[in-house]
């Protein structure tokens, strides 16, 4: 089974799109420097009777529309016309999940299921301690100096991808090492001003936080307000796992969101 892609057009450029086999819709959104290549390990759920869509988000990978997380929502509004869909699954890892709890929040009626992977919740009553935040302005300037090499490294070895890239580091690597940073160079810096977390009890449908047990404490946190807040809301820690749990154990994590869907 092979896998089909094409351009979306969007607001100031196209957005990068693959997709693979029939059946149920299900929309996945990538995490912060990383692209649509970290769902590979998921197109086995395409032999279960799914459709898998993967793009990436702008600023991102192949896609040439600038980086603006304002403009997300209407991104994935996008893509679902271009496609024909009404309804879809949607899962969004990181950052990515940040967008699509937004997205759940203002168009519930297009989602028949929401997952999030190891995602900030904005307005989430606490934030990251230091040694867990990403730190977003010390990547900027490494890359505006260009001293990329060294942004890599330390990316590889902060608390987000440290346990992951000790299961499967190959993959990891490969995919931090397609980072361009367009986003931070380019984009215009969001902040956790919006807060959705006060909206969680108006999400009804489906919902399930999803990451690895060795994920941060606080996402681990934030997961389990999640699953209380939220009407339908579940989580789940995956053993032997960090926050890139479906790329170093997708086994596991196919067989946990495959389980969701069919719930």
């Amino acid at each position: 089974m092979q896998a089909e892609g094409r351009d979306i057009d969007v607001a100031g450029g196209t957005l990068s799109l693959r997709t693979l086999g029939e059946g149920p819709a299900v929309v996945f959104l990538h995490g912060w420097a990383l692209d649509q290549r970290m769902w590979r390990p998921q197109y086995a759920l395409a032999k279960a009777g799914y459709q898998l869509i993967t793009f990436d988000r702008r600023g991102f990978g192949a896609s040439s529309a600038p980086p603006d997380l304002g403009r997300e929502l209407d991104d994935i509004s996008r893509v679902l016309d271009a496609m024909g869909l009404d309804r879809v699954a949607l899962v969004g890892m990181s950052q990515g999940g940040r967008v699509a709890l937004r997205y759940a929040l203002a168009n519930p009626g297009r989602l028949t299921h929401l997952v999030l992977q190891g995602a900030p919740i904005d307005g989430f009553p606490t934030l990251p301690p230091a040694t867990e935040a990403v730190p977003v302005a010390m990547f900027r300037e490494l890359l505006k100096d260009g001293h990329v090499s060294a942004f890599q490294d330390a990316w590889l070895n902060h608390d987000l991808l440290r346990y992951d890239r000790s299961v499967a580091p190959d993959v990891i690597a490969q995919l931090v090492t397609g980072y361009a940073g367009r986003d931070l160079l380019e984009g215009v810096p969001d902040s956790y001003a919006l807060n959705v977390f006060e909206g969680l009890s108006a999400l009804h449908m489906p919902s399930l936080y999803v990451t690895g047990e060795h994920d941060t404490s606080w996402l681990k946190t934030v997961a389990t307000s999640f699953a209380s807040s939220v009407p339908n809301g579940h989580a789940c820690f995956i053993p032997g796992a960090g926050h890139m749990c479906n790329v170093s154990v997708p086994e596991r994590y196919n067989s946990v969101l495959l389980d969701f869907l069919r719930s």
